[in-house]
C-alpha cells in the first residue's frame, strides 16, 4: 500500500508479483471515489440479496473479466437469488442515478466538513 493508506503501490505490487510468482492475486478495497473497475456487495450498495459484483463500463476490462471468473471463480446458480438481484437492478435503472448523486454530494459535503475540522481527508487535492 502506499503511504496514504488507500492505494495500491503498483511499483511495489509489481516486484513482489514477479518475486512470488503466484498465479492468482486479488486486491481490493471499500473505498471507491472515482469511476472506473468497483467491486461491490449488492446487499450493502444495492440492498439486493447478498453477493456480489464486479462492475466496469470499458468493455475490454469486462471481457477480461469474463474470461478469469466464468465458470471457474463463480458460485451455483441460485434461481431466486438473481431474481432478487434482478428486481434491485430494475430499481437502479429508474433511482440509480438520483440516489448516487445524493450520495456523492453527502460524501463531499462530509468531506468538506471534516476538513474544515482539520481532519485529513483523502484525495482532497482531486475534488
Amino acid at each position: 500500500m502506499d503511504a496514504d493508506g488507500y492505494t495500491v503501490d503498483l511499483d511495489a505490487l509489481r516486484d513482489l508479483a514477479r518475486q512470488v510468482r503466484s498465479k492468482l492475486i486479488t486486491i481490493g478495497g471499500s473505498l471507491n471515489l472515482f469511476p472506473h473497475l468497483m467491486t461491490m456487495s449488492t446487499c450493502k450498495s444495492l440492498g439486493g440479496p447478498a453477493g456480489g459484483l464486479i462492475v466496469t463500463n470499458e468493455a475490454d476490462i469486462a471481457a477480461r473479466l469474463d474470461a478469469i471468473a466464468f465458470p471457474g471463480m463463480t458460485a451455483n446458480f441460485d434461481a431466486a437469488k438473481s431474481a432478487a438481484l434482478a428486481m434491485s437492478l430494475l430499481d437502479w435503472v429508474d433511482h440509480g442515478a438520483e440516489y448516487a448523486r445524493a450520495m456523492a454530494d453527502l460524501s463531499l459535503a462530509l468531506a468538506q466538513a471534516l476538513a474544515g475540522l482539520g481532519l485529513p481527508v483523502f484525495a482532497r487535492a482531486l475534488g
